[in-house]
């Protein structure tokens, strides 16, 4: 087995893994009791709002790279909005528009975040193609460029 594939499958499985318990860890956060929820006490809840859904944004687009990011962008919005209407159901708690509104930008910049650094490293990957002449084969790795090419034999 080559271990560039091995290694890119160990690490789709760690990212889609890393998605998961965001998703799971944002719904046990949403929607615990207000008698148990704990804050940071550092930052106000729509900076944590903010930042836990930053952080899935980002581990959801890393994880999914073949679905587009409008669908995840709108996916996670959603997830958001059934989250906070759901802290109805949930003693002490009450769902808030800045809450939702927190959540959502969080969710957005993190995915735009993940789409901005996987533009620039396919355009920086061409243009490394280019200046090698042509050279590179499209499938090339960096896991690879250890190895020596026939040419430099």
């Amino acid at each position: 087995m080559d271990f560039a594939a091995f290694n890119a499958r160990g690490l789709s499985f760690l990212a889609r893994a890393c998605a998961a318990l965001c998703m799971f860890a944002l719904a046990v956060l949403s929607w615990t009791p207000g008698a148990y929820m704990i804050r940071t006490g550092v930052l106000p809840g729509q900076a944590e709002h903010f930042l836990a859904y930053l952080f899935s944004g980002c581990s959801v687009a890393a994880a999914f790279t073949k679905i587009p990011y409008a669908r995840i962008a709108c996916t996670l919005c959603c997830y958001a909005g059934l989250l906070e209407i759901g802290q109805f159901a949930v003693p002490g708690r009450h769902p808030a528009l800045g809450d939702f509104s927190a959540s959502s930008l969080g969710a957005l910049v993190g995915i735009a975040l993940i789409a901005t650094i996987a533009r620039r490293a396919s355009h920086n990957l061409g243009l490394f193609r280019k200046s090698a002449g042509g050279h590179v084969p499209k499938n090339w790795s960096p896991a690879e460029s250890h190895r020596q090419s026939p040419r430099s034999s």
